[in-house]
Order: C-alpha cells, then sequence, then structure tokens
C-alpha cells in the first residue's frame, strides 16, 4: 500500500520530486468566462430577453454597449472603461451587469468591477460643484430653451413639453401619464387632493431607479395634458432631430425642481414631487408634512411657472 502523500510520478521514495515531474496544479475553471464570444453569443435572443425584461430604450441601450464592449466580459479586462467620462461608463457597467447576469457570469463580473473600484454612481463632489456653476444650463438658459422649444413644436407635441415641465417628470413619465390622462383619469387622479396617483401603476411608474409617486394638478394644467398627444416623445425627437434642433426635455425636470426651490418649497417635498425619497433619518422617520396645505403651495408654485412658459 503507498504511503499518504506518495503517489507515482509526483516524488521518489524520499520524497525528492523526480527531475522530469511536471507540477500538478488544479486550473481554474475558465470555461464559463471564455464561453461568451461574439460568434457563439445568439444576440437575437439576447435582444428578446432585453426587451422582455427593460423599457425599450433602456433595453436599446443595453443591447448597443452590450455589442460593443463583450470583448470586456470575454477577456475579463476593464481597463478601457476606466478612461471614459463617467457618465458613459456608467451606461457601459449597466449594459455589462444585464450581459454577465444572461450569460451567468455576474459574480465574477462584479467582482472585476469592485477590484477595480468602479461604482454605479458619482460621488465627485468637484463634479457636481461645475455643473451648478455652468452657466450653459442656469434655470433662465433653460428655461429659454424651453420657449424656443415650444414656439417650433405643433401644439399637440408642445403640450407634452409643458406637462413635462410643470410635473417635473421624466420624458416617457410624461407621455405615460397624458396617455393615462386621456384613458382612466377617474382612477388616475385623486380629485380630493387633485393630484395624479402615479404610485397605482407600479409597472410604469417605479422602477427599480427610477420612481414617480404623484403629481400636483391645477385646472390649466389638466386641460394642457387632454390636448397632449401621449405617443410623442419620439415623434419630438424625429421632428426636432429633422431640422437640426437639440432634444433637451431632461430641462423640463431642472426647471421644475429649481422653480419650486425658488418659491421656498422645502427640499423634502420636491425630492418627493420627483420620485426621491432621502434616506435621511428625518425624511425616513419624522419628517410629517400637512399635506393639504404643501399641495397648495406647490399649485401657486405651478401656476407662476405656467405663466413663465405662456
Amino acid at each position: 500500500m503507498l504511503r499518504p502523500g506518495f503517489e507515482p510520478g509526483i516524488s521518489d521514495s524520499k520524497g525528492v520530486a523526480s527531475p522530469d515531474t511536471r507540477l500538478q496544479i488544479p486550473a481554474v475553471a475558465s470555461s464559463s468566462l471564455l464561453s461568451l464570444t461574439t460568434t457563439q453569443m445568439n444576440w437575437d435572443k439576447y435582444k428578446e430577453y432585453l426587451y422582455t425584461n427593460l423599457r425599450p430604450n433602456t433595453a436599446r441601450l443595453a443591447l448597443k454597449y452590450g455589442k460593443d464592449y463583450s470583448y470586456v466580459i470575454e477577456r475579463m479586462d476593464i481597463k478601457d472603461l476606466l478612461v471614459l467620462p463617467s457618465a458613459k461608463q456608467r451606461h457601459i457597467m449597466k449594459a455589462l451587469a444585464n450581459l454577465a447576469k444572461y450569460n451567468g457570469v455576474y459574480e465574477q463580473w462584479n467582482t472585476l468591477r469592485r477590484q477595480h473600484k468602479l461604482k454605479w454612481s458619482s460621488t465627485n463632489t468637484l463634479d457636481i460643484f461645475e455643473r451648478i456653476m455652468n452657466n450653459g444650463t442656469s434655470y433662465d438658459k433653460m428655461l429659454e430653451y424651453i420657449k424656443q422649444l415650444l414656439a417650433v413644436l405643433p401644439r399637440s407635441h408642445a403640450n407634452v413639453v409643458i406637462f413635462a415641465t410643470l410635473t417635473g417628470l421624466r420624458p416617457v413619465e410624461a407621455c405615460n401619464s397624458v396617455r393615462l390622462i386621456h384613458t382612466d383619469l377617474s382612477n388616475y387622479l385623486n380629485s380630493d387632493l387633485f393630484i395624479l396617483e402615479h404610485f397605482k401603476w407600479k409597472h410604469l411608474f417605479i422602477r427599480s431607479t427610477k420612481k414617480s409617486f404623484i403629481s400636483v394638478m391645477t385646472d390649466r394644467l389638466l386641460q394642457i395634458a387632454k390636448t397632449a398627444d401621449h405617443q410623442s416623445y419620439t415623434s419630438i425627437y424625429a421632428y426636432l432631430h429633422k431640422r437640426h434642433l437639440p432634444m433637451r426635455m431632461n430641462y423640463c425636470r431642472k426647471i421644475f425642481g429649481t422653480h419650486l426651490r425658488y418659491c421656498g418649497i422645502e427640499s423634502e417635498m420636491v425630492n418627493l414631487l420627483e420620485g426621491r425619497i432621502s434616506p435621511e433619518i428625518f425624511v425616513r422617520h419624522y419628517w410629517s408634512p400637512n399635506m393639504k396645505q404643501d399641495i397648495e403651495r406647490v399649485r401657486k408654485a405651478i401656476d407662476s411657472l405656467a405663466d413663465q412658459l405662456a
């Protein structure tokens, strides 16, 4: 019987390795990491997976960046991402996370991401400061751009932009909201508080990272929504693109939040109306606003913003 630890081809009787013996080091299983190649990947099936689980625009970006940067996961080499602007870097990271989950290598991808200290959100306070100080996107300049936009768009499309500016909703959310106003207003509008209750339609407004809970209405705003085209987001983009004009509907949300703060509405209420719940202990455990009174204050602020857009 062979003594434990002494096996043929590994050592001689004295425990000294034979000259022609190679070290028997177990190889790390890498087949799962190398299984993703552009030739093996069924991109049509992956596209179907993305559009089933994500919103169309998110799925489109995930597919685009997944194809362009699939080699990052093939090689588990993340260096090319380190030199990209932070915003693009995060879009690509999200796309690669979806691709890694689909191919069963998410843990390896996430380990690699953490090793290089890549984060999902930026905490660079200098970047935030520079954005605030950027005169190119000051409140007045953004408002001027929206007014120029309203002047060139057909009225049904322009009303979507006005609605987005007076509610603080994201472009797709604004279109979904207008559609519900057209089709299911009785269930959508809380007539006592005169607010739209987005939270009832979780599949439309309560997403993993982007949420909308309520929007304060006015009579004028409701009439604007009723004459708006809820299918117009892509139409607005196409209309402006054809005329070589920039599409910056993200300004609507910034104008809304900034205007409410100018009118003395507390940050906690602005955050709530823009779909954010602060992690602060005060907000989560102690903030108890008089909603009816605060909503009336917001309503007055919305009316004053509507006057600026007129």
